[in-house]
């Protein structure tokens, strides 16, 4: 990653804003790219091909930027109970890493994504951040009412419960920043 991962200079702003365009442009796009960006984030290697090196500049983009400040939201929908546990099971550890996630300004966008709406989904989590490693990509989103953040780095849990909702079980979590 250019300089290794944030160390070097600024990406320019055409480069990000392709970036966040190419990440914006549909999930499947956007799932490929978060996955080569954390597969960097885990083992120091990104995968060639474009996914890669749009995950590149956007690492490079977060490494390099001002920190995130204000808050920033996340709604996770889990299919069952078992994914539900598990993923709070990950949070037992006391740090997590994000890899390449989105989260929103706005968290009525955050629990749109959590799917509390839905009558037949039972299983759902919120995160919240407070400061941390991200780009706001708002102004060159395809969705700018999504007021979208990309975040990445190691957060610590500093508190995590669940809250019933009627059918709903709710996983509420916040983060705080540690470092990439």
């Amino acid at each position: 990653v250019g300089g290794g991962g944030g160390g070097g200079s600024s990406p320019d702003m055409a480069t990000v804003t392709a970036a966040a365009n190419r990440w914006e442009k549909s999930s499947p796009i956007s799932a490929r790219i978060r996955k080569a960006g954390n597969t960097y984030i885990e083992t120091g290697t990104l995968p060639s091909g474009p996914d890669g090196e749009t995950a590149s500049h956007l690492i490079d983009a977060i490494a390099s930027g001002p920190p995130i400040t204000g808050t920033v939201h996340r709604g996770l929908l889990f299919a069952d109970q078992a994914a539900w546990q598990k993923f709070g099971s990950t949070l037992d550890a006391g740090t997590v890493n994000l890899g390449l996630s989105s989260f929103s300004r706005d968290p009525s966008v955050a629990e749109l994504f959590s799917g509390t709406k839905l009558a037949s989904r039972q299983y759902h989590a919120n995160i919240k951040i407070t400061s941390g490693r991200g780009l706001d990509i708002t102004s060159f989103s395809k969705f700018p009412s999504q007021r979208e953040v990309i975040m990445m780095g190691a957060y610590s849990v500093i508190s995590k419960r669940v809250v019933k909702a009627g059918t709903h079980n709710i996983l509420e979590v916040e983060l705080s920043y540690v470092g990439e």
